[in-house]
């Protein structure tokens, strides 16, 4: 998986654009800097949809089992550049689906 973009340890809050068409949620991946540490994840289940949907919770637990920190990482995908590309984009789907007649 990758890591999270300009991932900064106090930070609770992630936003990942991803590209137009993304249709699976990407996988992360997760350490801890204490290897004495644990961490547990709630991973998004859907790239669209409603904000618990798209969004991987990351919750670390402190050496004292005790001190938690919870991290969220919302999954949005972009929107298409205009409607005369996404247009485009159609005409050659049905294009080639025809050539396949």
């Amino acid at each position: 998986g990758d890591t999270i973009p300009g991932f900064v340890p106090l930070r609770s809050s992630y936003r990942i654009e991803l590209p137009y068409g993304t249709m699976q949620v990407p996988a992360l991946s997760f350490f801890t800097q204490d290897l004495n540490a644990s961490y547990s994840t709630e991973r998004a289940t859907r790239v669209e949809g409603s904000l618990q949907d798209r969004t991987t919770t990351i919750t670390v637990t402190a050496e004292d089992d005790t001190s938690t920190f919870v991290y969220n990482v919302e999954f949005f995908v972009e929107k298409p550049k205009s409607k005369k590309t996404f247009k485009y984009m159609i005409k050659i789907v049905i294009i080639f689906h025809n050539n396949l007649l």
